[in-house]
This record gives structure tokens, C-alpha cells and sequence, in this order.
């Protein structure tokens, strides 16, 4: 799944369940997971380096694509934290922007981490690891582009269609 993705299931749990806010951000934290055993798409990382890969280290070789890299996650993080702050409007007197952000942060989270194991490999990033991996789907929509872009679409579509009924 995409940050953006991400970002505005872990927002919408947290501002539109109701919960207390720890069992809220917490739930963000695993609707990552929940997410990521979806088949869904994932944009490849052009800077990524494929010897180091096939060892289980995220290792990204500096450079243009390195560059163009940072931007899509960047960009794509960023997507994520606006669909928190729509989130938030939303809900109006009910959320907070605090919980909203936190939200789509803790929603994003494992990715980062997944990328802090890549470098450094140990302790509890890799019961992490694991987790992700243990979760994350083997069916990817790699070579279909538009489907895994549809899907994931729609699925922000019903998490604000899911609070604008709220």
C-alpha cells in the first residue's frame, strides 16, 4: 500500500472510532498490517540496491534515482498527512488534529521502520520485520498499475464516505 494509503486508514481509526485515543493509535498502528495483507500496489524504489536486497538490507545507492526516490516517498507521505487533516475537519468537534496526525503517522510507521531494519537489522525492528513480512501479501499488483491505483483510490474514497456517514 501507498503512505497516502496508509496515512488515512490510520487517521480515520483513530478520529472516527470513538475509542480511547491510546487503543485508537494503537489499532492505526496495526491497520498497517490489516492493510498490507490486501493485494495492493507498491511503486518500486529505483534506488534500491538489488544485491543487497536479495541479503534482506535495504540499501539505497545514492544518486538521481535517490533522489527521485525521496520525492514519490516524500510526496507520498505527505498525501498521507493531508487525508489526516481532511480526516480531522471531518470530524470537527469530535477529533483532534493531534490524533489525526498521530493517526496517519502510526498509520505510515512500519514502512519506516521496515526501512530503519534495512540499515540497521537488529532488535526489536526486527520482531518488526517480521510482522510486516509475515502480514504483508504475495500477490502484488505489480504490473498492473492501474488496478492497484484504483483499488487503493477507492478505499480512501470509503473511509470518507465511511466518516461523512458518521
Amino acid at each position: 500500500m501507498t503512505l497516502g494509503t496508509h496515512g488515512a486508514v490510520g487517521a480515520a481509526v483513530v478520529v472516527g472510532s470513538g475509542l480511547h485515543p491510546v487503543l485508537g493509535l494503537s489499532l492505526a498502528f496495526l491497520s498497517h498490517f490489516a492493510l498490507d495483507a490486501l493485494p495492493h500496489y507498491d511503486y518500486k524504489i529505483l534506488s534500491l540496491d538489488k544485491t543487497a536486497e536479495k541479503n534482506g538490507v535495504v540499501k539505497m545507492l545514492r544518486g538521481k534515482l535517490f533522489v527521485i526516490d525521496l520525492m514519490r516517498i516524500g510526496l507520498d507521505g505527505l498525501l498521507g498527512l493531508i487525508f489526516a487533516l481532511l480526516i480531522w475537519q471531518m470530524a470537527g468537534d469530535t477529533g483532534s488534529i493531534y490524533l489525526a496526525l498521530g493517526g496517519a503517522g502510526l498509520g505510515m510507521l512500519p514502512d519506516f521502520l521496515q526501512f530503519l531494519y534495512g540499515k540497521i537489522g537488529t532488535g526489536p525492528l526486527a520482531i518488526i520485520q517480521w510482522v510486516h513480512n509475515r502480514f504483508h501479501t504475495r500477490y502484488k499488483l505489480v504490473d498492473k498499475f492501474e488496478l492497484g491505483v484504483l483499488t487503493q483510490a477507492v478505499l480512501v474514497v470509503l473511509v470518507f464516505i465511511l466518516l461523512a456517514m458518521k
